[in-house]
């Protein structure tokens, strides 16, 4: 059976003797710890969700066995170690600053599996894809809205532990190599201020905090058509569109879902003094391509050169790997409105997708549209689009020699872990546990707080038919 069904089916007898406990008084908090090949952590955590509704659960968390946490003093002015959070959830006061004006910051990246392999003694492992650059990113973009900055050591730290704590739910490895998007781990590293502040004066106490939660292939090779936004701005001249704060992400999410319901799949910002400049795309990068029109082989890969977009990860690993990788020409400089017509593939480029291929960019006010190569049955990638993301996520799965050392390894899942990480959060004290293995499924009841774990065990499903 597919792994789909099968979760699907774990999921449904689960949630079911669920429903007999919460009528039997005993609040349910449910923990997943995947035991089963065929199902991977990811697929599990989608049925469980799904079907959560139908059977009555009223406490059915994403299955995730929680966060990292750090906190900056302002006695000492430094980071404490981080720790570990097994709820998933924050505790922060209403007046915060970080609340009330904004002022914070967050990150995005991921961590993928790689598959052993017999034929020259490697072991499965999990890396996490250049997270020194998000380390930077985040550095930068605190800086921009007046928060210390977390140390690049720090980062990687916390980025590690959360990885770790949560291992079992990077998702399998990737055998595909046909270009389509790769299962993952991703990371999202949230910094804020949780001073209670009302003025407007620089807060003095911050939290950095690492969620993780499993994502499946996200666009694939699926292009989209985009529309330019000519009534909006994105950032202002000398303002904050550099960071990767949520001020400047919040305000374009209505006009991109009108674009939405207009057919395109993205949105494209101008620059916004003289809107004559390709900026970036609401949620990635700008790449163009240029070919030489007597040698096609004769590649160029430009990207936007301006003070008011992300330093994109993404397209940064891309044009490194087209420049060394395969000796394409690497320009980094303004792009004129019209010289989008030159270009013969244009992609966006972001750490949820990898390489988003643009089948087209329209500008309303000019009436104009723009093609671009998305392949031969025009539902793909163009050819530079379709190889350089093969050798993007062939690096990241392991598949692809890394030669920059973009890989950084998860030493230990779980290591340095304090221990009883895996109990539960006091919002459900009762429940100290659920197990699960290929056919049943354990909660651990405790009677009272002080119970040991281990007591007091009520198994709500024997043992599933075999559906194999």
């Amino acid at each position: 059976m597919a792994p789909r069904s099968l979760a699907c089916e774990y999921a449904t007898k689960m949630l079911a003797r669920v429903r007999v406990l919460e009528q039997l008084g005993v609040p349910v908090l449910l923990r997943w710890v995947p035991g089963h090949a065929q199902v991977p952590g990811n697929v599990m955590a989608d049925a469980i969700a799904e079907y959560a509704a139908q059977f009555g659960a009223q406490d059915v968390l994403n299955p995730l066995n929680g966060h990292i946490e750090s906190h900056f003093s302002p006695d000492t002015h430094t980071w404490s170690p981080p720790r570990f959070v097994s709820s998933p959830y924050l505790s922060i006061h209403g007046l915060s600053a970080g609340l009330n004006y904004g002022q914070q910051a967050y990150e995005g990246l991921k961590a993928f599996r790689h598959a052993g392999s017999n034929s020259n003694n490697s072991k499965e492992r999990i890396t996490i894809f250049r997270p020194n650059l998000n380390a930077r990113r985040l550095a930068h973009s605190a800086e921009t809205v007046s928060i210390p900055p977390v140390p690049e050591e720090l980062f990687i730290q916390c980025v590690k532990l959360a990885v770790a704590v949560n291992a079992e739910y990077v998702p399998p490895a990737s055998t595909s190599t046909t270009g389509q998007g790769v299962p993952a781990l991703y990371i999202r590293p949230l910094l804020f201020s949780t001073t209670p502040h009302l003025g407007l004066t620089p807060p003095s106490s911050y939290t950095f905090t690492i969620f993780v939660t499993p994502v499946g292939a996200y666009h694939g090779l699926n292009p989209v058509d985009a529309l330019i936004l000519e009534s909006f701005d994105r950032a202002a001249p000398r303002g904050t569109g550099s960071g990767k704060v949520g001020g400047n992400y919040a305000p374009v999410l209505r006009h991109s879902e009108l674009a939405r319901r207009e057919g395109f799949g993205i949105t494209l910002h101008l620059d916004s003094q003289t809107r004559s400049e390709i900026e970036e795309f609401s949620t990635s990068g700008f790449i163009g391509v240029q070919q030489d029109k007597n040698n096609p082989r004769k590649v160029t890969l430009v990207v936007p050169d301006s003070n008011n977009i992300i330093d994109s990860v993404t397209s940064s690993s891309i044009c490194t790997i087209g420049h060394q990788l395969l000796n394409y020409n690497v320009e980094k400089r303004l792009i004129p409105y019209s010289e989008l017509s030159q270009f013969s593939e244009v992609m966006a480029a972001g750490t949820a997708a990898g390489l988003v291929p643009i089948r087209s960019i329209t500008m309303k006010s000019k009436d104009e549209k723009f093609g671009f190569d998305v392949g031969e049955d025009g539902e793909g990638g163009g050819p530079i689009c379709v190889r350089l993301l093969r050798l993007l996520q062939g690096i990241q799965t392991g598949r692809v020699e890394d030669r920059f050392g973009w890989l950084v390894e998860v030493d230990g899942e779980g290591e340095g872990v304090p221990e009883g990480f895996l109990s539960v959060s006091p919002r459900g004290k009762n429940i100290s546990h659920l197990t699960y293995s290929p056919f049943h499924f354990t909660i651990g009841v405790r009677k009272d707080e002080n119970d040991d774990p281990g007591h007091g065990k009520v198994t709500i499903a024997d043992s599933f038919d075999s559906v194999d």
